[in-house]
């Protein structure tokens, strides 16, 4: 029989100005066709759409503090998922809050779950073992996953999800967040946006012995990231003047086109190639044998499937087919089919920061979306292996901005064709070093200064409680990239142009982009 809802937790998505902790006063149902109406809270700072709502919500610049309450046999439902199948997507339901400014938004019965790829650990090592047994993880919340998407449990009344990430390999705190906010600096409308916050989880005992009481985890500090999906690309839809961060909005025609998320599942990665790669609707299950991994995974449209894969193909297949030897025929493609200047500047911005586990180096992490005027767009995603983060034989800092990633005929054909252009060419390495140059906002002392902002806002709260791995959460920042990746080990704040990355690229970019 189902649980009975005892009490409604923090009330029905009402909008307060008060922050408020530890005042849950009941359980949760685990019952995806219970509903709670209610309003969701009003533009905040004064904005009066989307666009200037999400502006406020991940702006980088200040911190909001999330917390999420959970029984104690919800939270060991998550254990047992992860210990059924480590990289399972099984929601888990709780209560969410979220205080920005003179902001708090409560939302109840929202489904919680696990997300990472390599990154994925158990977030508990031993419940019974002790208090100092809980591990920093990537969170994933979904508002609608119990309450179904008719109801208007948006956040704010513009998302329907949020993405929580640890700085997994980051003791400087800044990789997720400085990669997408220089999109944004730079107008890349198309990149998600992201913040930081404090992440707490409240743990109910909701044994008969100790009802209600709770265990506070505080995970210290997180980034919080827009997610991309069908609310992602409405905001990019309507019809904005201003955003944050001179990022205009109205640029999709609407949120009806395809949309598929590109990453390395399979043994042969996203590399839109002919042949390549599965395309699919991911399925994922706690018993693995049965999920059905893609590497191209179709996100919107899932009902039109085979119409909307066919279409995918051919457009993979006349990528492919090109002639190169007539550079005319490729121009002419590529600006009926592509907002070129906007890619050409993403891949520039991409390419600054030194990503090498994007398509280009690995095949992985990005979106297509393609849009019902015809159009494709590209979509940076998952920022975190960046800023001197090296892999792949690509040193992030010195490698020719050029040739950053396999250009071997066949290999990666979006930019082996695109560069086939030479005006595009021009456009890129144009973008290369106005991004990069003294006024940019990417230039060592303006991204030193940014970070020492940033760092100066998050550092009372870096050091979590009652976390058992320290590799996550600790009292001081560390000027180094990942342990593991290849050396040089760049740093952010100190050095010069060979040991500091900002520099180190600013000077790569130099010599690479005056040669013809």
């Amino acid at each position: 029989m189902k649980k009975i809802v005892l009490y409604i937790f923090l009330g029905l998505l009402i909008f307060s100005c008060n922050t408020t902790k530890n005042n849950f006063t009941g359980e949760v149902i685990r019952n995806p066709k219970y509903k709670v109406t209610g309003d969701v809270a009003p533009f905040p700072g004064g904005g009066d759409n989307r666009s200037a709502n999400l502006d406020y919500i991940f702006n980088p610049e200040t911190l909001g503090v999330t917390t999420l309450t959970i029984t104690r046999s919800e939270w060991n439902i998550l254990l047992d998922y992860y210990d059924q199948n480590s990289r399972n997507e099984s929601y888990i339901i709780g209560n969410y809050e979220y205080t920005k400014g003179d902001y708090t938004w409560n939302i109840d019965s929202v489904g919680i779950r696990l997300r990472g790829n390599t990154s994925r650990r158990r977030p508990q090592i031993d419940f019974g073992s002790g208090n100092d047994d809980y591990v920093p993880v990537h969170f994933k919340v979904d508002y609608e996953e119990w309450r179904g998407q008719d109801e208007d449990c948006k956040l704010a009344g513009c998302m329907n999800g949020v993405i929580l990430k640890r700085f997994k390999d980051d003791p400087t705190y800044v990789r997720e967040i400085y990669g997408y906010n220089l999109f944004r600096r730079n107008g890349i409308w198309t990149s998600p946006r992201a913040c930081y916050t404090r992440l707490l989880v409240n743990i109910v005992d909701d044994s008969s012995a100790e009802k209600n009481a709770v265990e506070t985890v505080n995970f210290g500090i997180y980034a919080m990231i827009e997610e991309i999906n069908k609310q992602f690309l409405k905001e990019r839809s309507e019809d904005l003047s201003v955003n944050q961060d001179n990022c205009s909005g109205g640029l999709f025609s609407n949120n009806k086109g395809d949309l598929w998320k590109c990453t390395w599942q399979t043994r042969d990665g996203a590399a839109l190639v002919p042949g390549k790669g599965v395309m699919g609707i991911e399925e994922i299950y706690l018993n693995e044998s049965k999920s059905k991994r893609v590497d191209y995974d179709l996100k919107t449209n899932k009902d039109n499937f085979s119409e909307v894969r066919e279409k995918f193909t051919d457009w993979i297949d006349e990528l492919n087919n090109l002639d190169e030897s007539n550079p005319d025929e490729v121009k002419s493609w590529f600006l009926k089919n592509m907002d070129v200047d906007l890619f050409l500047k993403t891949y520039a911005v991409n390419v600054i920061l030194g990503m090498w586990d994007d398509y280009w180096g690995n095949k992985n992490n990005y979106y297509l979306y393609f849009d019902t005027n015809g159009k494709m767009y590209f979509i940076p995603y998952d920022y975190d292996n960046i800023l001197g983060v090296s892999s792949l034989g690509i040193d992030g800092g010195t490698q020719n901005p050029l040739n950053w990633g396999d250009l071997e005929k066949g290999s990666r054909p979006l930019m082996q064709k695109i560069f086939s252009v030479p005006e595009f060419v021009e456009i890129y390495k144009s973008y290369l070093v106005e991004l990069s140059g003294p006024e940019s906002h990417f230039y060592v002392t303006n991204s030193k200064e940014r970070i020492n902002r940033w760092q100066k806002m998050i550092k009372p709260y870096i050091l979590g409680s009652k976390l058992s791995d320290s590799r996550d959460t600790s009292k001081y920042f560390i000027d180094e990239p990942a342990s593991w990746g290849q050396t040089p080990f760049y740093k952010l704040l100190e050095g010069d142009e060979t040991t500091n990355f900002f520099e180190a690229k600013t000077k790569a970019i130099g010599i690479y982009s005056s040669h013809d």
